[in-house]
């Protein structure tokens, strides 16, 4: 009878010790949730929405820790580089483009309208800024990529991400683990920047796109964003980067000293004519 009754209590026991780490876990994953959704709001923008939809950005007289007195404005149609001297200051700057951080002083008008002021849907229409960590999501390739209406076909031989749907038999397919880690870094950075070039929006901000990928790719990728970007429509292109390679496909650099902007023309002739920005592209 005893061994009977041992018998019978022995699974319901074990059922309440899995309940109850079951309930320890359940209870830790809802704090975190909590914790989550009662965390202040990252954008803080306004309600405003422009009337047209020409992508036309503008950098007014800029002050915020390391940036004073920033000034800048796209141009229809054309590919914008940036050469910034200090990494912090670029990191401000992709901050303040973002919406997520307000400037001291001074204005990022999109549209003619003040960043700060848009509604996120507006802003999230017109502008993109893409950071140079790159975040991928568990899920197939396809998925990590195809976020919007572009050429997805375009997009991947632009970024040279078609050699990464190639490594396995199901192509774009293919299962993506959680941050991409199964990835090199330069798998993820062009998978990343193919997920940018296809949302095919007016304005779009790359911070150091090509930073873990080889010199014959960095070149196909200079190529192909202004390919993909730049063949037929009036779309802006601002990189933040100190690659020749990018440099030299852009039609107009920006080198950035001290927070502001020291000297502006093209790559070729900023070499010949400046060596403190020789330095800093040779670096």
């Amino acid at each position: 009878a005893i061994v009977g009754v041992v018998q019978f209590l022995a699974e319901p026991i074990a059922l309440i010790g899995e309940a109850t780490a079951e309930f320890g876990r359940a209870r830790a994953s809802a704090h975190r949730i909590a914790d989550v959704l009662n965390s202040p709001r990252l954008l803080t923008l306004g309600t405003r929405e422009p009337s047209s939809r020409d992508g036309h950005l503008v950098v007014d007289d800029l002050h915020l820790d390391e940036l004073r007195g920033l000034f800048f404005e796209t141009r229809p149609g054309e590919v914008l580089a940036l050469v910034v001297a200090d990494a912090t200051v670029s990191d401000t700057l992709m901050d303040v483009l973002s919406g997520e951080v307000r400037p001291t002083s001074g204005w990022v008008l999109l549209d003619g309208v003040p960043l700060q002021e848009m509604s996120i849907g507006a802003m999230h229409d017109r502008l993109l800024v893409s950071r140079h960590h790159v975040d991928l999501f568990e899920g197939t390739l396809r998925s990590n990529i195809v976020v919007g209406p572009g050429d997805l076909e375009a997009v991947l031989q632009a970024t040279a991400a078609a050699d990464v749907a190639q490594l396995d038999p199901l192509g774009l397919d293919q299962q993506v683990t959680d941050r991409g880690f199964t990835f090199s870094g330069g798998q993820r950075q062009r998978v990343a920047l193919a997920r940018s070039l296809i949302t095919d929006v007016p304005i779009l901000v790359l911070d150091e796109p090509t930073t873990a990928v080889d010199a014959i790719t960095e070149q196909i990728i200079a190529e192909g964003i202004r390919h993909v970007r730049h063949r037929d429509s009036e779309r802006a292109t601002i990189i933040l980067t100190s690659s020749p390679s990018l440099l030299h496909h852009a039609d107009r650099v920006l080198f950035v000293v001290d927070g502001t902007i020291s000297t502006e023309g093209v790559h070729s002739d900023l070499m010949r004519e400046s060596s403190t920005y020789r330095e800093a592209v040779l670096r």
